[in-house]
């Protein structure tokens, strides 16, 4: 039997679990990467609670978890009307409180400095995304993640490898 290396995972939401492009008006049309809901079903099935992180608004970041039909994924969301931001610590603290995780129980998801300096700050294990980007993922590796993956579905097979036999 193995354990789950953390019981909270908290993701980005743009760059990390969906891309945005503009398209001449001011809401960006966002897109969730392939196998974004497949990945969230196994998680959750696995037994990971799962949040987002985001510097979205709380309305626009609801309207789209609705959108792609995700919602139910999620039993956390810390945004930008809350009052602070990435790196801020309290963006991760806030979620911790709100689903009952310890730090050392948590792993952040991101795909900017941003995402692991906040989990730095909170004292919550990294894991940055480089989307195969090479150069964006060596800018990465200098903030010390616990990983670097190249597509954030790549999550699920690292949780496997690290789960406790």
């Amino acid at each position: 039997m193995s354990q789950r290396p953390y019981d909270l995972i908290i993701f980005d939401w743009n760059g990390t679990l969906s891309t945005a492009r503009f398209s001449g008006s001011p809401n960006p049309i966002h897109s969730i990467f392939h196998g974004v809901p497949e990945m969230l079903e196994h998680l959750q099935a696995e037994g990971y609670q799962l949040a987002i992180a985001t510097a979205a608004s709380r309305q626009s970041m609801e309207t789209q978890l609705e959108h792609f039909n995700i919602e139910r994924y999620f039993g956390g969301l810390s945004c930008d009307d809350d009052g602070f931001s990435k790196p801020d610590r309290r963006v991760i603290d806030t979620l911790l409180e709100q689903m009952q995780v310890p730090a050392e129980r948590a792993l952040m998801v991101g795909d900017t400095p941003m995402d692991i300096e906040c989990a730095r700050h909170a004292q919550v294990d990294a894991a940055a995304v480089s989307n195969g980007n090479e150069f964006h993922g060596q800018k990465l590796l200098a903030y010390k993640p616990l990983v670097l993956l190249d597509k954030v579905t790549d999550l699920v097979a690292w949780l496997a490898r690290k789960a406790v036999v």
